[in-house]
C-alpha cells in the first residue's frame, strides 16, 4: 500500500497543481469540502468515484497505466460542481440548449433531464479540452465528438473559456461571465443540422 501511494502522490500533486492553476483557485485548508484518492490494490484497473455532499473520493487500482484522466476528471467535479449550483438561475436561461441534446443517442440518460448536471459536465469536458494543449485541428475533432455525443454546450463553453484565460479573475468569480457569453440562438443555429452519433453495437 505505501508503495503504491508514493507512485500516486506525484501525479495527484500535479493534477492539482495544474488544475488550480488553469481555474485560477486556491482550496483554502478551512474548507469543509474535501477531495479524496484512496489507493486499494485489489479494484485493479478500475476506478470508483463518488461524492456525499462536500466529501468527494475516487478509489483507484494500481494497474499498469494510472487513471490519470479518471482522477482529474474527479478533482474538476470538486472544484467546479457548486458553480452551476450557485449560478443555476442564470444558468437556466440557457436550458433550450438541453431540448435538442436530449436528442442524442448517446447522451447518458442521467444528464437528458437534469440541465443543472449537464451543463455542469459540459463545462469539465470543454476544461479538460483546454488543459489537453491540442492543436486547432484536435480541438474542432475533439468538440465534434462531443457535439456527436449530445455534450453540446462544450463548444461555446471552450470559447468562453478561452476569454476566461486572457482574463484575471478566478473561475469561481468569472463563472456568471462566462454562462452570459454563451449565445442560446447562435448555438441553435449552429446545431440546426447536427447529426449525432449513434450508440456502438453492443
Amino acid at each position: 500500500y505505501n508503495r503504491a501511494i508514493d507512485f500516486y502522490q506525484p501525479i495527484v500533486r500535479r493534477i492539482v497543481m495544474v488544475s488550480n492553476g488553469y481555474l485560477r483557485e486556491i482550496v483554502k485548508p478551512s474548507s469543509r469540502r474535501t477531495f479524496s484518492v484512496y489507493v486499494e490494490p485489489l479494484v485493479g484497473n478500475r476506478t470508483n468515484f463518488r461524492n456525499s455532499g462536500n466529501n468527494y473520493a475516487i478509489v483507484v487500482g494500481t494497474g499498469s497505466e494510472p487513471p490519470v484522466a479518471d482522477i482529474q476528471h474527479a478533482y474538476l467535479h470538486f472544484l467546479l460542481d457548486p458553480l452551476p449550483l450557485k449560478y443555476r438561475d442564470q444558468l437556466n436561461a440557457k436550458r433550450a440548449l438541453l431540448n435538442i441534446a436530449a436528442r442524442a443517442p448517446r447522451l447518458p440518460v442521467q444528464y437528458q433531464d437534469d440541465f443543472i448536471s449537464f451543463a455542469d459536465e459540459c463545462l469539465i469536458k470543454a476544461v479538460e479540452l483546454r488543459l489537453r494543449h491540442l492543436t486547432p485541428q484536435q480541438l474542432d475533432d475533439a468538440m465534434a465528438q462531443d457535439d456527436a455525443d449530445g455534450f453540446i454546450m462544450v463548444h461555446p463553453i471552450v470559447t468562453q473559456l478561452m476569454k476566461f484565460e486572457k482574463a484575471e479573475p478566478a473561475m469561481s468569480y468569472y463563472f456568471p461571465d462566462l454562462i452570459a457569453g454563451i449565445d442560446v440562438a447562435a448555438e441553435q443555429k449552429r446545431l440546426q443540422n447536427i447529426k449525432f452519433a449513434q450508440p456502438s453495437a453492443s
